[in-house]
């Protein structure tokens, strides 16, 4: 289970960012359920490492881009940190 308080739980559920993948476990749209894991986590870091930000920002990349797949949107967009 996702470290989410019921409220953003439902928020990312209605944007379409929460989805559940073939195990029925919710994931991020676009990431695994490990990769969601350390994704949440590292938000709620207040001290990430530089290795993590690295990771992070991989991370948000394809799961911002998977989110504007599901909706239909393929031109390229690009993301600022």
């Amino acid at each position: 289970m996702l470290n989410l308080t019921d409220k953003i739980e439902r928020f990312l559920k209605q944007t379409g960012a929460l989805i559940k993948d073939s195990d029925g476990q919710d994931v991020l749209r676009g990431l695994s359920y490990s990769e969601s894991s350390f994704f949440i986590e590292y938000e709620q870091n207040e001290d990430p490492s530089s290795a993590e930000r690295e990771l992070y920002l991989q991370l948000r990349k394809r799961h911002l881009s998977a989110r504007l797949h599901a909706m239909g949107l393929s031109a390229p967009v690009h993301f600022y940190n």
